[in-house]
């Protein structure tokens, strides 16, 4: 039989409140720390996309952060859904960032101004190129719809896709981050604006 006597430790309501928001506020900051999107820089300094075409287009996307960080994102579709997405990440060695920020900020670079038609309803040898580079105060977007669009601008735009496909030709770190909305296909255009 119990004592009446017997002393229990005394805990006050708003001490186990502030005990338990103390614990749900670190399992907050430790599951923000966690996910690559929050962690990734909002800022990029170039995006780069390419969709090849076959019966399952594949699109390479790459973002550049100023941070030397970089996002590729390869995704493989049938009929407009998502089959097959990978996700890499890592960080450009100085070499490759000098290398890059020497291209694209070229004054034969800068000057590239490629005329936004409206679109057109059919396009032959389709095989889609964006190129987007963070300028003050916007950004300089350049658009092809095929290589044949390519061509007139080859001499300032080829050193900058032959050091894309050495990137990629690299081995990567895969990432088990989600996908990053600005390499989205959903919803047509993907042109940034100022």
């Amino acid at each position: 039989m119990r004592s009446r006597n017997t002393v229990r430790p005394s805990i006050s309501i708003s001490e186990q409140a502030l005990k338990l928001a103390t614990v749900l506020l670190c399992l907050g900051i430790a599951l923000l720390a966690q996910s690559s999107p929050s962690t990734r820089p909002q800022k990029f300094r170039i995006r780069l996309s390419e969709v090849q075409p076959s019966s399952f287009p594949e699109q390479a996307c790459t973002l550049v952060f100023p941070d030397h960080h970089y996002y590729t994102e390869k995704t493989v579709r049938e009929h407009g859904v998502v089959y097959d997405r990978k996700i890499y990440e890592g960080e450009l060695a100085e070499e490759d960032w000098n290398s890059l920020i020497t291209i694209i900020d070229s004054k034969e670079f800068r000057a590239i101004k490629v005329p936004r038609d409206m679109d057109p309803l059919v396009v032959n040898d389709a095989h889609p190129y964006n190129i987007t580079v963070a300028r003050e105060p916007g950004f300089q977007n350049l658009e092809f719809l095929n290589r044949k669009a390519l061509k007139p601008y080859s001499a300032q735009l080829d050193p900058l896709l032959k050091w894309w496909k050495t990137l990629r030709g690299r081995p990567q770190v895969k990432s088990a981050g989600p996908p990053d909305p600005r390499c989205s296909l959903e919803g047509g255009r993907v042109l940034i604006s100022p």
